[in-house]
């Protein structure tokens, strides 16, 4: 550019589009890209990131010769030394040690920029042969698939760099479209590469891509792919994690087991249901509403003469009040003539009765116990028949309330 031609640039302090104007928070210290150049490594994607930022504050124009040095006596030579200056130290702060130090002494930004370019602007074929021998080595392995894509491409868009497709230069353009296909082709290479580097478990997804008409291009595929892995990734709510109400005894003692009482399944037949617990053990059989049985003998429902406890005996194990150690049930005597339990046991109201962790827990023991008494009354089946025609005990004086227990 001749000396003439700086007079356009006079206006920099107010014109921001000038090359020679400088922002108030534009400083040497700046850090224009990372990672910094470290060789012929990141070379290539050093210098595009390089570019972008210098075209970006428009500062292009002092590393590629298009504004030369003006002459000492133009006004605009010490705004160019400024901008020179600020240039060539965003460069030098934007390389590894190792290369500043073949830098440091340059005293134009242009110099450093083409030294720069001469020792590591190097599209060799050792160095294309490297990138292709990396691109067909690349697997996705540990990694996942937006990190996978994003190492595959920065290679490819490296080589694409060293030997970009050539253009048409003809001056009647030609229309047999050899170019476009060439452009498809490696297009196609691009996603083919991408696919075959997938883990096994995207098989089935690749399969399903490689045989589409047409085959897709590399962002659809990466697309696809993104989806199954979400798919893969996505969180798994087993049964046991969900929340339900189960019919059984909770964790917290504050909650309660609701039991089914429902009448024409606890209430009749052989199988007694279960009653609230009281203090005594109340439960009892067959004592469900809607019971038809009446006793001839002591005039109660729910059961029959035959198996009419104040006739026959009570099952071993139950004691009155007054005789701990005695074969009837834990009685209070009322005034008519039976003995009631001590324990309060409440007809449901509904379908439902509930116990509690611990009414619970006494009532598996009763079971079990219940069982055991089974069996030790087989040994005493002789005893009981015999009682048909005993006379009640004295000490039974009221009509006792009766539970009847149903031995299965």
């Amino acid at each position: 550019m001749a000396n003439q031609n700086f007079e356009s640039y006079t206006d920099f302090p107010t014109n921001v589009s000038n090359p020679f104007y400088l922002h108030p928070s534009e400083t040497p210290a700046v850090i224009l890209v990372t990672p910094p150049l470290e060789g012929n490594k990141n070379f290539q994607s050093w210098i595009r990131s390089m570019k972008i930022a210098l075209i970006s504050k428009n500062k292009m124009v002092f590393v590629d010769d298009t504004c030369t040095t003006p002459s000492k006596t133009d006004p605009l030579y010490n705004q160019w030394i400024r901008c020179n200056s600020m240039v060539l130290a965003w460069i030098q702060r934007s390389v590894s040690a190792n290369v500043l130090k073949s830098i440091v002494f340059f005293s134009k930004a242009s110099d450093a920029w083409k030294d720069l370019h001469d020792r590591f602007d190097q599209g060799d074929m050792f160095r294309i042969a490297d990138i292709q021998e990396d691109i067909c080595r690349l697997t996705q392995g540990s990694l996942d698939v937006s990190e996978f894509y994003t190492e595959l491409k920065a290679l490819w868009d490296e080589i694409e760099n060293f030997r970009p497709l050539p253009s048409c230069k003809c001056a009647i353009q030609c229309s047999c479209g050899v170019v476009q296909s060439m452009r498809l082709f490696r297009e196609q290479d691009y996603t083919i590469r991408f696919l075959k580097g997938l883990n096994e478990e995207y098989a089935h997804v690749r399969s399903q891509i490689m045989m589409m008409d047409p085959f897709p291009p590399i962002a659809k595929a990466f697309a696809l792919v993104t989806q199954q892995e979400r798919q893969f990734h996505a969180p798994f709510i087993a049964d046991s994690d969900r929340e339900h109400k189960p019919q059984s005894v909770s964790n917290t003692p504050t909650q309660a087991l609701s039991v089914n009482t429902n009448p024409s399944l606890n209430g009749g037949g052989r199988r007694g249901g279960f009653g609230n617990r009281g203090r005594g053990r109340g439960w009892g059989g067959g004592r469900g509403q809607g019971s038809n049985r009446l006793c001839t003998n002591c005039g109660r429902t729910n059961h029959t003469v035959d198996t009419c406890y104040a006739l026959h005996g009570f099952p071993p194990g139950y004691y009155t009040k007054n005789n701990r150690g005695g074969n009837s049930v834990n009685m209070a005597s009322n005034g008519n003539g039976f003995e009631n339990s001590t324990s309060s046991v409440s007809e449901p109201q509904n379908g439902n009765v509930t116990f509690t962790q611990d009414q619970y827990k006494g009532l598996m023991d009763l079971l079990q116990q219940s069982k055991n008494q089974v069996q030790a009354s087989s040994h005493s089946a002789n005893t009981a028949v015999s009682l048909r025609n005993s006379h009640i005990s004295n000490s039974v004086t009221t009509n006792p309330f009766v539970f009847c227990f149903i031995l299965q």
